[in-house]
């Protein structure tokens, strides 16, 4: 990074920064920001709030952080002590109000979308245990307790499910037919790193 490419980042953080500030004591008359360290240079000559701030606030009853990305400073303050507040002077819009809705509306969709994810793999294990579950019909004990570590893989990716299936695959190849294959290929698309190579292996 160059000289002129910092001093460009560092000026976009005192514009995001600068509004921020503006939005906070929008917010509440009681809101005050103060510096935290000395102030660099680009500071000094775009008279941009660049350098670490914090919120204080007299009404406040926690400490809040102090940072260079005010946005997060700005939040964490909001959620230690705002939230409930009784003693808020509220001044204009926007403020703070619109800071937080941003923040919990992604926050509700990425939560959303990792309960997705997670009944999506859910529905996919399942449908892969009903498909092993149908290779293994009629099969001898020794395949069904291949077809056993191949579902226990599949249940908990880890380590030591991964060296038990790789050893039993060395030690008994003769039983590793058609249709275990076939529970391995599918092991191996069921996502992760883990099933993928142990199937692909086996």
């Amino acid at each position: 990074m160059t000289m002129d490419d910092s001093i460009q980042k560092a000026s976009r953080i005192g514009e995001r920064n600068k509004e921020i500030i503006e939005l906070a004591q929008n917010w509440c008359g009681h809101l005050e920001v103060r510096q935290s360290g000395g102030v660099g240079l680009v500071e000094i000559e775009t008279g941009l709030p660049i350098g670490m701030r914090s919120f204080q606030c007299p009404y406040a009853s926690a400490a809040g952080l102090a940072g260079m990305n005010l946005e997060v400073v700005a939040l964490d303050f909001y959620d230690r002590n705002c939230v409930g507040c009784k003693d808020r002077l509220p001044v204009r819009l926007p403020n703070l109000s619109s800071l937080v809705g941003a923040r919990d509306a992604d926050q509700k969709r990425k939560s959303e979308a990792r309960a997705s994810r997670a009944e999506k793999q859910a529905h996919d294990l399942a449908t892969r245990a009903a498909r092993r579950e149908n290779l293994a019909r009629g099969c001898d004990p020794a395949r069904a307790g291949i077809f056993s570590l191949v579902d226990a893989l599949d249940r908990e990716p880890n380590d030591h499910n991964k060296q038990v299936l790789l050893a039993t695959a060395a030690a008994s190849v003769q039983h590793f037919d058609a249709s275990i294959q076939e529970a391995l290929y599918d092991l191996a698309l069921g996502g992760g790193f883990t099933r993928a190579e142990t199937g692909l292996n086996c």
